[in-house]
């Protein structure tokens, strides 16, 4: 277990951010999901007592963060757990952003892919609403693509989201779907 119960009151809110991101950029990066989750922990108990309403998204982003630590763990009760902490992080997100924003579009495609990944783990019509996630995620992007065609790293998000719906129409087989958003991808990027 890491021990994380430091003083974190006399750091600056940027610099306490980036000390959390770095740990866990290294920790993702090294597959460690179970070492990084105190620190997400902590991250979301200081965000909470530290950011009001006008930083609630810096919240949202520790609940991301959380939910992708259960989701990278592929149990039942981690997957139950990430699905909770992304829900958390889409609701706050949808109060704080307009609704063409990346982080939600972000969010949307974290609990699409979390819906057709672990189905086993989670409620009937997984595939469904897998499918209504990424579709509304796919949607944000695509406009957001419509808006700033140069924009490579959305470009890039944006084929990721066609190719996991590909993957999706597959496993549900409805294979000409797939074909299509393979192809579609293919040309966005």
């Amino acid at each position: 277990m890491v021990d994380c119960y430091l003083d974190f009151d006399f750091i600056e809110d940027k610099e306490l951010e980036l000390i959390f991101e770095g740990l866990r950029r290294f920790y993702f990066s090294q597959g460690f999901y179970q070492q990084v989750e105190p620190y997400c922990k902590k991250w979301l108990e200081i965000f909470q007592k530290k950011f009001t309403e006008d930083k609630q998204y810096k919240i949202a982003d520790s609940y991301n963060c959380l939910g992708l630590v259960y989701y990278y763990q592929d149990n039942k009760l981690c997957i139950n757990k990430a699905k909770e902490n992304l829900e958390k992080a889409l609701d706050i997100r949808e109060k704080n952003f307009p609704k063409n924003h990346p982080a939600i579009a972000e969010s949307y495609n974290n609990l699409g892919l979390l819906h057709l990944q672990y189905c086993k783990y989670l409620d009937e019509g997984s595939h469904d609403k897998a499918k209504d996630y990424l579709e509304k995620s796919l949607e944000i992007r695509q406009n957001i693509f419509d808006s700033n065609p140069s924009d490579q790293g959305n470009k890039i998000k944006l084929a990721v989201i066609l190719e996991s719906l590909a993957g999706l129409y597959e496993k549900t087989q409805k294979l000409q779907q797939a074909e299509f958003k393979c192809k579609k991808a293919l040309e966005d990027v």
